[in-house]
């Protein structure tokens, strides 16, 4: 009998494409890995004892205005969190609610590939600026490198946000921010099994 579930049973993978408002187009690019933050253990304890405000319900979505100068994070760590709230003047985040309900896949009667995915998309009036007010989230200019599936506890007050998980892609599969009405679309699956 197995007493434990150990982090190498949880996993997660992305993809980033450009896209209509509310719609998610059918080949996106290639799945990313992604590494699951310290935060995934304090929300998987917390829905277990039933505190559904810590559900997954928005994205990160990191960007520079600089993909020339960009250089992907080789060992990003596992506390997201600090990262995010504690970016370089090249790079940003948008905070973003999910676009729909995530929805959920069993592999087989074994639960061996269960999938959980989860999907967001980039949106607001040009040049927003990020949660670090740092750069403006600006069309045909910032570049979506990255990310990561947050619990939003409180919808107003990022500094509740936990981060699940996070991961980037390489810079020939980042995603400029397109002409409007176009917006950068996120889709996430976490695999449990």
């Amino acid at each position: 009998m197995i007493d434990i579930v150990s982090s190498s049973l949880i996993k997660g993978r992305f993809q980033l494409a450009a896209s209509m408002p509310g719609v998610i187009p059918p080949n996106l690019n290639k799945w990313t890995k992604n590494t699951i933050q310290f935060g995934a253990a304090d929300v998987f304890g917390r829905l277990l004892c039933g505190d559904t405000r810590v559900l997954p319900t928005g994205m990160y979505l990191e960007f520079t205005n600089d993909i020339d100068s960009w250089v992907k994070p080789t060992d990003f760590g596992r506390s997201g969190y600090d990262y995010f709230h504690t970016m370089s003047d090249d790079t940003d985040i948008i905070r973003v609610p999910l676009l729909l309900t995530p929805g959920y896949e069993a592999s087989s009667d074994a639960y061996e590939s269960n999938k959980v995915t989860l999907v967001a998309q980039s949106s607001g009036i040009d040049g927003v600026l990020g949660q670090n007010s740092v750069l403006p989230f600006t069309r045909a200019l910032s570049t979506v490198v990255g990310g990561g599936v947050i619990a939003m506890p409180d919808a107003d007050d990022w500094s509740e946000d936990i981060v699940i998980t996070r991961g980037y892609v390489d810079s020939d599969e980042s995603v400029m921010r397109p002409a409007d009405p176009k917006e950068v679309v996120m889709l996430w699956q976490i695999i449990v099994g």
